[in-house]
C-alpha cells in the first residue's frame, strides 16, 4: 500500500480547456482572476485598487470576445448564403431538381459551414464564460462597498445588521 500524499500541494488545473479571445490564450488569466474573486476583509482598501483593475480587463476581454461572436455569426451566415447559392447553381447547370429542405441539408452539411459553426458555439461559449466573470465581478464590487460601510459603521461605533 503507497503513502498518501498528504502535505504536498497538489497543482491547480485551470478550470477552462481553453479560451482565446483575439487570438490569445487567455485561460490561466481568467483562471487567475476566478480565484481572485474572494476578498480579504483585512485589506479592504488593497481590495477596491485591485477590484477596478480585475474588472476593466474582464470587461474588455467581454466585449472583444461579443465582437468575436458578431463576427463568426455574420461570417457563418455570409457563407451559408454563398453556399446555398453555389448548389443551386450547380443543380441548374445540371438540370437536377432539389428541394429546400435538400438545399437546406446540403448547406447544414458543408465541410465549410459545419467548420464555421464549430468555431461559433467556441467563441459563444467564450463570451458567455466572460459575461458571467464580469458579472460576478459586478457582485463582487457590491460585496466590497457593503464590507466597506460595514468596516465604517464599526469603526464609528454602529453595529451592522
Amino acid at each position: 500500500m503507497s503513502k498518501p500524499n498528504v502535505g504536498k500541494a497538489k497543482a491547480r488545473a485551470p478550470i477552462y480547456e481553453q479560451i482565446l479571445v483575439g487570438g490569445e490564450d487567455i485561460t490561466a488569466e481568467i483562471d487567475s482572476i476566478y480565484h481572485e474573486l474572494k476578498i480579504n476583509g483585512n485589506d479592504l482598501t488593497n481590495e477596491a485598487k485591485k477590484h477596478a483593475a480585475l474588472f476593466a480587463r474582464v470587461a474588455f476581454m467581454a466585449e472583444e470576445a461579443a465582437s468575436e461572436m458578431r463576427y463568426a455569426k455574420r461570417e457563418l451566415e455570409l457563407s451559408k448564403a454563398l453556399i446555398n447559392h453555389a448548389i443551386r447553381r450547380r443543380a441548374l447547370d445540371s438540370g437536377e431538381r432539389l428541394t429546400e429542405d435538400g438545399v437546406k441539408n446540403a448547406v447544414i452539411m458543408d465541410d465549410e459551414i459545419v467548420a464555421l459553426t464549430s468555431e461559433l458555439l467556441i467563441v459563444e461559449r467564450n463570451a458567455g464564460m466572460l459575461n458571467g466573470l464580469r458579472q460576478s465581478l459586478r457582485d463582487r464590487r457590491e460585496m466590497l462597498a457593503e464590507l466597506q460601510r460595514d468596516a465604517r459603521h464599526e469603526a464609528a461605533g454602529f453595529v451592522s445588521e
